[in-house]
């Protein structure tokens, strides 16, 4: 089973919607008020509570983040970078087809144990 994901709210629910229908396991932060509320910290704590790997176009503060919690030898299920320049916001098609053709390559759920990367664009 590939990572779950856990989208940010600068993703769109459609986003979560097509991965859905693509049988992978996503929640977006969009379709959950309380999600929707909480700081970059608590997403991060509640994505790796469920055991998820956050994506967001939020790069500084999740590259941050990532750093807090190493320094502290607390774990995480992977963050997932998107640069606007590399994958527009609204490209709504090319987020699915980036993050399908990401999570095709990583065979496990927790392939992104504590790892940050940056999403790419999938060769097509």
């Amino acid at each position: 089973m590939p990572p779950r994901l856990l989208l940010d709210v600068h993703f769109s629910r459609a986003v979560a919607d097509a991965l859905r229908s693509r049988g992978l396991d996503v929640v977006a932060a969009q379709d959950d008020a309380w999600l929707r509320s909480r700081s970059d910290e608590h997403l991060l704590a509640a994505a790796a509570e469920q055991r998820r790997a956050v994506v967001t176009y939020n790069i500084d503060d999740f590259v941050t983040l990532a750093r807090a919690w190493a320094m502290g030898e607390r774990g995480h299920f992977g963050i997932v970078l998107v640069h606007p320049g590399t994958i527009a916001q609204a490209d709504i098609g090319g987020q699915v087809r980036a993050l399908e053709h990401l999570l095709a390559a990583l065979p496990t759920e927790d392939a992104l144990w504590s790892v940050t990367v940056f999403l790419g664009k999938p060769d097509l």
